[in-house]
């Protein structure tokens, strides 16, 4: 054999290598996976940053779940765009409860008013959403947001109440379910639940230093039922590099950091002037450098980057300035990254990385039901005849329409409203 016959069949043995190793199963994440009793899966959701959002990268949210009896599971965030990728993991909209805020920015929270307002659709969630996040200052804190977020609604779970059955619950925003606690506490209690379907989870918020008051960080820890080793998970949300998350990241399993582009990426990329980029990195974000030193001071399991627009020049960036204070496990978090945490029989710690296979024209997944058999409001009292009188219905919706019209969808025949806004 020659010396070119031999290059040929080395090469085609290096690329059957690297497709076996490419199509290996446990590389992979695909939707419906069932999680081992004992593990925590965290899937990045979103890793966009600001209004660099796109296709690729949606607005900044983490899933984390927990192989307890009780499968419960947590969202952090819920910034521009991330629900499409929760749709296309097939996360049925109950699953994703509660939520936790760090902040109130709208790259962190603007998909809650569709998840609240989506929240029963069809069929699935017809409990209370339970919100959790900080409160802020002159009182611009979850709750104004929320009362805000009510008003934007309204129309929206007016006409829902109307065509849904039994959902009346899912649309409470209540002392019972909006979960507002001082964002200045270090460290407070944000979430606690204990027993033999969920082991010990407690959620932990500590200051984080983001433009002004009223952002946070958190800590999730997770002792599984029957065991005496706790996974911890950190968050940071946005922040300045600080001695909080110092104090708090030790002993993370897996600690997931907001980290700055480089300032060229902004000054090039978007335009900005050179003194706005750096006002906006010095005052409100971690550049990468400062996160190799945040990972060499905690120590995690595994640190990931998030929250940061990454193109592949930007990559080596990223990687060098992190490098150059940390050597441990260090990741660039991407959507639909998924990794898994558990402890061997050993005790020691356990963490795979894997990307998702997701669903490009799914639909959304249902799991919950409900025994109601009515609507809480009847359409026709917020129907003025004098339109609705003109609609046109094909022969099957016409027969709908005759049976619900006798005995009222909620729960009483009502009558249209006249042109004057009263009872025809």
């Amino acid at each position: 054999m020659s010396a070119d016959d031999s290059r040929e069949v080395a090469t085609k043995r290096q690329r059957s290598a690297a497709l076996d190793q490419t199509s290996r199963a446990d590389l992979w994440f695909y939707p419906g996976e069932v999680l081992a009793d004992g593990e925590m899966r965290i899937t990045l959701m979103g890793t966009g940053w600001g209004d660099v959002v796109r296709p690729d990268q949606k607005g900044p949210s983490l899933f984390v779940e927990l192989g307890n009896p009780a499968r419960d599971s947590f969202v952090f965030d819920v910034g521009p765009g991330c629900i499409l990728n929760y749709n296309a993991l097939g996360v049925p909209r109950s699953r994703m409860n509660p939520i936790f805020l760090s902040h109130l920015h709208m790259d962190h929270c603007s998909d809650l008013p569709f998840i609240y307002g989506f929240g029963p659709k069809a069929g699935d969630r017809f409990a209370p959403l339970q919100l959790h996040g900080p409160s802020g200052p002159d009182g611009l804190g979850l709750k104004h947001l929320v009362e805000g977020m009510r008003k934007f609604t309204d129309w929206h779970v007016t006409s829902f109440k109307t065509v849904v059955m039994g959902c009346e619950a899912s649309y409470l925003l209540t002392d019972e379910n909006v979960h507002e606690f001082p964002y200045h506490l270090n460290c407070g209690v944000a979430y606690e639940r204990h027993g033999p379907e969920h082991g010990h989870i407690v959620v932990k918020h500590f200051p984080a230093l983001h433009i002004i008051d009223g952002a946070v960080s958190y800590r999730l820890e997770w002792t599984p039922p029957d065991s005496h080793e706790t996974l911890v998970f950190v968050y940071s949300g946005d922040t300045l590099p600080n001695e909080f998350m110092i104090e708090h990241g030790r002993g993370a399993d897996i600690l997931i950091h907001e980290t700055a582009p480089a300032l060229e990426s902004l000054t090039t990329a978007l335009a900005m002037p050179a003194d706005q980029a750096l006002g906006i990195v010095c005052n409100s974000h971690t550049p990468a450098s400062m996160l190799g030193e945040i990972l060499r001071r905690t120590r995690p399991g595994l640190g990931v980057t998030t929250h940061s627009p990454v193109n592949h020049q930007s990559l080596d960036y990223f990687i060098r300035e992190v490098r150059a204070k940390w050597k441990g496990p260090y990741q660039l978090g991407a959507d639909f990254m998924v990794f898994n945490i558990w402890r061997d029989q050993c005790g020691d710690r356990q963490i795979t990385t894997r990307m998702a296979a997701p669903l490009g024209r799914c639909w959304p997944v249902d799991i919950e039901t409900t025994e109601s058999t009515q609507t809480p409001l009847d359409a026709v009292n917020y129907q003025t005849a004098s339109l609705f009188d003109k609609a046109m219905y094909s022969e099957v919706c016409q027969a709908f329409k005759d049976g619900s019209d006798t005995a009222g969808s909620g729960g009483g025949g009502g009558e249209r409203r006249g042109d004057d806004g009263g009872e025809s």
